[in-house]
């Protein structure tokens, strides 16, 4: 898939999702953000490097262990704010796999959390037990 810049009515520029061969895509497509290691984890989406003109609204999660953490620490997906401040960065989601002996996690979010022009996503974990873990974060594109 291709972006593609077009003009809206109001004279804006807008991307939109083209295939291969450069059919405009009919629905709205996920775009997956990929984490993967064996020590701590703290990592940033790139979305609005890939779609500076768009806001986006984070869907959904999925993480996977190589085997359930032992040591009591929190996974966590942070909104962080294109404003700059902590004080606007927020917590969309926490948890601690070892308390249920956790191997994997999912996170869907019934209500999108919307993005502005500039937000990132960060995926963190401590990951003291140096459990391998792989996931992907997905964000939906607003054009």
């Amino acid at each position: 898939m291709t972006m593609m810049e077009a003009i809206s009515p109001q004279g804006k520029s807008v991307g939109l999702v083209a295939d291969k061969d450069g059919k405009l895509a009919t629905e709205p497509r996920i775009v997956w953000f990929p984490f993967k290691g064996a020590a701590a984890i703290s990592t940033a989406t790139t979305f609005s490097t890939k779609y500076p003109n768009h806001t986006g609204k984070v869907v959904a999660l999925f993480v996977k262990f190589s085997a359930a953490p032992t040591t009591s620490e929190n996974f966590t997906v942070t909104l962080q704010s294109v404003r700059g401040d902590a004080e606007y960065d927020s917590v969309l989601f926490s948890t601690d796999p070892s308390a249920t002996s956790a191997t994997s996690i999912v996170q869907l979010w019934d209500i999108p959390c919307p993005l502005e022009m500039g937000d990132e996503v960060v995926v963190a974990y401590t990951n003291t037990d140096t459990r391998t873990i792989a996931g992907k974060i997905g964000i939906l594109p607003v054009v």
